[in-house]
């Protein structure tokens, strides 16, 4: 396990993990404070393992193809928060594993850019720059994040509401560089 800080750190909010759900008129987001890059890591390759070829009703037909072999992935670069660069592809599983295995110091510590994961058109997840993992479905996660050992918390504060910092990695702009050119994203 990591012994750094999961993406930010704040001097005042002092949680224990948890998962929260958060409802608006037509869509609910899981999201989950696990501070345990051990828990992330098995978490996002689980979710990356699933099989993305679930019924959906015809969903699927106009965001992924049947000629696409892999999940849409999309890392947002925040180093310059005036102008964030968003970088984009289809990636399969296989090379997704491998990357998230090779940088995942990286993608757990380093607070200037989140991953996004798409499983289906209304199925996505991400690992935000607070090191929040907010999952957006339409199915329920709760067991899942049980089984990872944190409990819910009805209308939990978030990192982001209290004073923080963002917590570069030590050789994040050349890692996500790297990151991006193996993913092949534009």
């Amino acid at each position: 396990m990591l012994t750094v800080p999961i993406k930010c750190a704040s001097p005042t909010y002092k949680k224990a993990p948890f998962y929260t759900i958060q409802l608006n008129r037509k869509d609910k987001r899981y999201v989950a404070y696990l501070q345990d890059s051990e828990k992330m890591k098995s978490f996002i390759l689980s979710y990356i393992e699933k099989d993305r070829d679930e019924k959906d009703g015809g969903i699927l037909k106009h965001f992924f193809t049947t000629q696409s072999k892999g999940l849409h992935v999309s890392i947002t670069d925040f180093k310059n928060t005036e102008k964030p660069l968003k970088y984009r592809g289809i990636v399969n599983k296989e090379t997704l594993i491998t990357a998230v295995e090779k940088y995942s110091t990286l993608i757990f510590t380093d607070g200037f850019h989140e991953l996004m994961i798409w499983r289906k058109a209304d199925e996505y997840m991400v690992i935000d720059d607070h090191g929040l993992i907010c999952v957006y479905t339409k199915k329920d996660y709760s067991t899942k994040f049980i089984s990872y050992g944190i409990n819910f918390e009805e209308n939990a504060p978030l990192i982001y509401d209290y004073a923080h910092w963002h917590i570069q990695a030590v050789n994040g702009v050349v890692d996500l560089k790297n990151l991006i050119n193996e993913l092949r994203l534009t």
